[in-house]
């Protein structure tokens, strides 16, 4: 993964003030991803406007997204940029889901 594009992702999580920021780092253990990032977002329209800063970013750094699926709905939006995975998650979809426990347990 181009580290710009990696940096960008945290770098733009940090602008929009996400809660929780949790990456792993599934290299070698999924055939997928390199990377898999979590965050929360405090709102539907957080998460629309940070989401799609990022995938603005990431295409004009020559990595478009592969996949975008949520951003409509604004409570869960995933972003697949290939070697990264990027879940901004409303704290309640979050706790629902509990994505981190699937990583926790692979390490």
């Amino acid at each position: 993964m181009s580290r710009s594009i990696y940096d960008m992702i945290k770098e733009k999580a940090e602008e929009f003030d996400v809660e929780d920021y949790r990456e792993f780092d599934v290299e070698g253990r999924c055939s997928y991803t390199d990377r898999f990032i979590i965050m929360t977002a405090s709102s539907s329209q957080r998460i629309k406007s940070l989401a799609e800063k990022m995938i603005y970013e990431c295409k004009h750094s020559g990595v478009p997204a592969l996949s975008i699926e949520g951003l409509d709905d604004g409570e869960w939006c995933l972003l697949d940029f290939g070697e990264v995975i990027v879940n901004i998650m409303l704290a309640e979809k979050r706790e629902f889901f509990r994505l981190e426990q699937i990583w926790e347990q692979m390490d």
